[in-house]
């Protein structure tokens, strides 16, 4: 299954998803509590350059390719997604606050919605 603008990636009894909002053709990382929020883009990595993966995506799994590399994202419950990644980096764009937790986290912090910690 190709992932289009509307067709988001999600769980059943999840607030969050991933998908590409309007016409941005960008892939976003989204909150839907009141209404979809755009929390952060993800941006995948080839070496240091920003590149345009193809997506697919099956219910349980979507996974990001470029090149020989790929990155793969699931829920594995309604509140946790995972990433994994092969020969690709995935950058999280800030468009909220960010920082540091401890040596090994991130938290994004995002105003009226919820905090997002990456680990």
């Amino acid at each position: 299954m190709r992932l289009g603008a509307r067709v988001p990636f999600s769980t059943f009894g999840s607030w969050i998803s991933i998908s590409i909002p309007g016409n941005e053709g960008e892939l976003y990382f989204r909150n839907h509590h009141g209404g979809p929020n755009d929390l952060f883009p993800l941006k995948i990595l080839s070496g240091n350059e920003v590149v345009t993966p193809a997506i697919e995506a099956d219910p349980w799994l979507m996974i990001l390719t470029h090149g020989e590399g790929r990155v793969e994202i699931c829920f594995e419950r309604p509140g946790t997604v995972r990433m994994r990644g092969r020969e690709l980096g995935l950058r999280l764009g800030a468009k909220n606050l960010a920082y540091t937790d401890g040596s090994n986290r991130v938290v994004f912090n995002c105003p009226f919605t919820r905090r997002y910690q990456v680990e």
